[in-house]
């Protein structure tokens, strides 16, 4: 529960004004409730007074219930204000630590539903759950207070039955949730046999396995049933049991102000029926919201996860790349045995264009994720300018290169808007003609990657190497060149050697197809 509570006092510290009229109006809406209860008391007492008098109260107890109305809704907008901005400050945190890490430190398969579900379960339980639960606890408190000055035995007796209400609504619901998970995983494997038969239909024929997945799909079948009788014996069971205890209790407290000592007062009677039955719903509501905050625990896990990823530290400015070397490197992936990379060694400077060359799978790939510091060397040092790349200002060196892959998504935008917010300026209209007409780019004004052929993918990566090089000295080009029609392939070949030509650059270029045309002086062998 600490992680939850650091969450709950971050929030109060960071949004100090959006968060307090949310905290307030959940406060306010339990104090109405309270009021409410308090009056229905007072009225109770005036049940001998005349007909008018009594209608008097009860219209001014209808315009309570109205204003309680009013002051949920208020409620639900100052909770939705404070979740616009806690929601977008968590994702933002989420999104720096992201970006400050190496690529390694991420896992990609789970981080969209991370910050997309977890986050939201953060700020449903910082938001919502808490200030209630805390709530629910002040008005069951004031109102068992309340209770006292009537009566300290019935208010006894009161808190007995709210505690082992509450007990009892535990126990139940966290029996019921574990045979519902356990029904829930069967379910799954019946999904899971039906989605792997849809998918093998054709093999399923061919090779006469019919009666071999009727005989899976019936198992999973009489499994999931077998799970979800015994949830629905538990569901059931508990709930009745539930439902009767609070009958019970309530026939109990019945008897006790029927008692002679209690003269058979009907206010009485009337009240504290009222009041019991509103107890026990606040107790239950309760034990439910400890539920939840209890199962979103790992929510705040996974978030502070991300948020605690290990940051590039180095802080060092760097304006261009002069020099590139790497010292006995050797690279292995955490789920391979293997080297990528064993004591690979490497030397370049500025004007040199070298040719990556090696089989699918080698290290060639792996070799710019160094240099891009996605990765860190096993062992061996990254040098750029002399310097160790871990001392260099991430986004600074990010500055400097231009990083164009063939598997690289790009944005849903017109061109324009692509090729400034991938180079950070302002590009006027008349040189984004110029770059899609030297690309016979002309029906590509608005990019929608989903439509794109790969021959026209490639081009729109081109014209972000065209977009950036001008403020770039280290170019990396992991084979763009692949479905590019012949006369787009030949003009991206001589804008390679135009750039080389200028000796302000240091160039690697990883190529399957025939290089010939390509003016590299250097040739780096997998």
């Amino acid at each position: 529960m600490k992680i939850i509570v650091s969450y709950f006092i971050e929030a109060a510290k960071k949004f100090k004004l959006s968060f307090c009229k949310s905290f307030l109006m959940t406060v306010l809406v339990s104090l109405v409730n309270l009021a409410t209860i308090i009056y229905f008391r007072l009225i109770l007492n005036q049940i001998s007074t005349s007909s008018t008098e009594i209608i008097k109260y009860l219209v001014i107890l209808c315009l309570l219930l109205v204003c309680t109305s009013f002051i949920n809704v208020l409620w639900s907008i100052s909770l939705d204000k404070f979740g616009g901005e806690y929601i977008a400050y968590l994702v933002h945190q989420c999104q720096i630590s992201i970006h400050n890490t190496q690529f390694k430190n991420i896992n990609s398969s789970k981080i969209s539903h991370t910050l997309y579900n977890d986050v939201l379960n953060i700020f449903r339980v910082v938001g919502n759950y808490i200030p209630s639960l805390l709530c629910s606890a002040i008005l069951i408190i004031l109102l068992l207070i309340f209770s006292t000055t009537i009566d300290l035995f019935i208010s006894l007796f009161l808190l007995l039955s709210i505690t082992v209400g509450i007990m009892i609504s535990y126990v139940s619901r966290k029996i019921i949730v574990e045979s519902s998970t356990s029904t829930n995983q069967k379910l799954k494997e019946y999904y899971n046999t039906l989605h792997e038969y849809t998918d093998k239909v054709e093999y399923i024929k061919t090779n006469n396995l019919l009666s071999y997945f009727v005989n899976i799909t019936q198992t999973k079948i009489i499994n999931f049933i077998s799970s979800s009788i015994k949830e629905d014996k538990k569901i059931y069971f508990f709930s009745t049991f539930t439902q009767n205890y609070n009958s019970l209790m309530q026939f109990i407290l019945s008897i006790l102000l029927s008692l002679p000592v209690y003269q058979n007062s009907l206010p009485n009677l009337a009240f504290y029926i009222i009041l019991f039955n509103f107890l026990m719903s606040q107790g239950q509501r309760m034990e439910l919201l400890f539920q939840q905050i209890n199962r979103n625990r790992i929510c705040f896990a996974n978030i502070s996860d991300i948020r605690n990823l290990p940051a590039l530290h180095g802080n060092k400015p760097i304006f261009d790349i002069s020099s590139i070397e790497l010292k006995d490197i050797t690279f292995s992936y955490s789920n391979k045995s293997n080297n990528v990379l064993d004591h690979f060694s490497l030397k370049l400077m500025k004007g040199d264009f070298a040719l990556v060359k090696g089989t699918n799978g080698i290290g060639k790939t792996t070799l710019f994720r160094i240099l891009l510091n996605q990765y860190s060397p096993t062992s061996g040092e990254v040098l750029i300018n002399n310097e160790k790349l871990d001392s260099y200002s991430i986004s600074s060196y990010y500055e400097n290169i231009a990083y164009i892959s063939q598997h690289e998504p790009v944005l849903n935008t017109s061109i324009k808007n692509y090729l400034e917010e991938i180079s950070h300026t302002i590009i006027k209209s008349d040189t984004v003609d110029k770059i899609i007409s030297s690309l016979q780019m002309s029906n590509l004004h608005h990019i929608n990657e989903n439509e794109l052929s790969g021959g026209e993918k490639k081009k729109v990566l081109l014209s972000k190497l065209m977009a950036l090089e001008e403020n770039v000295s280290l170019i990396l080009i992991d084979e763009v060149d692949a479905e590019l029609d012949t006369e787009t392939k030949e003009k991206f070949y001589s804008y390679l050697n135009h750039i080389a030509s200028r000796q302000d650059k240091i160039i690697l270029l990883i190529q399957h197809n025939d290089a010939s045309q390509l003016n590299f002086n250097k040739t780096i062998s997998f």
